[in-house]
């Protein structure tokens, strides 16, 4: 199944996710959907509250070539994870988010972090000094489960010059009344 996916000012995206209590068959089938949807949109990282879930389970799905380079890798579930070290030295990369799609923002982010988490079996894991795209992906999709977006690292100028794509965003995504905007599709629907 392919969930339908949340976009900006839906209130989901905003609220902080809850611990998942039990890993049990219900949690696994949500994280092979969530990973469904990923692929089926396109992205290499997805947060249960894009999809509508207050679950603290992100999947991942970017890392790092030889090179330094983004590279798409299998998607990883990480269910109740906790960064628990970010380094002082921090890194400005562009992220994009499924949430507001074609708005790319350059973002000052901790170069390092380590993370620790549960896979979909319940193995508990611990990634140390993670860097690169590697760490950018993770950090964009744990800010979802605190309801924190990319958005919110721009300073008040910025994020005015983006504000025009976020309205258009939010009037083609969650605006029943933007699904016909010419007044000739309104006619097609009459006659």
């Amino acid at each position: 199944m392919v969930f339908r996916l949340r976009y900006y000012k839906d209130p989901c995206l905003r609220e902080k996710c809850q611990p998942v209590k039990i890993i049990n068959q219900e949690v696994k089938a949500f994280a092979k959907e969530l990973i469904d949807t990923m692929i089926a949109y396109n992205g290499v990282g997805l947060a249960a509250p894009q999809v509508g879930s207050n679950q603290r389970i992100f999947i991942g799905a970017l890392a790092d070539d030889e090179e330094g380079e983004a590279l798409v890798t299998a998607p990883k579930v990480y269910i109740n994870p906790k960064i628990t070290f970010y380094s002082k030295e921090t890194v400005v990369m562009e992220e994009g988010c499924m949430s507001y799609p074609g708005l790319y923002l350059e973002i000052r982010r901790p170069a390092f972090i380590d993370i620790e988490a549960y896979d979909e079996d319940g193995k508990f894991f611990r990634l140390e000094n993670v860097g690169g795209w590697f760490s950018r992906n993770l950090q964009h999709e744990y800010d979802h489960l605190d309801g924190v977006l990319t958005i919110d690292y721009l300073g008040q100028s910025k994020r005015k010059n983006v504000q025009a794509h976020l309205d258009q965003i939010d009037r083609k995504y969650n605006c029943p009344s933007s699904v016909i905007t010419q007044p000739s599709e309104v006619n097609k629907y009459f006659t």
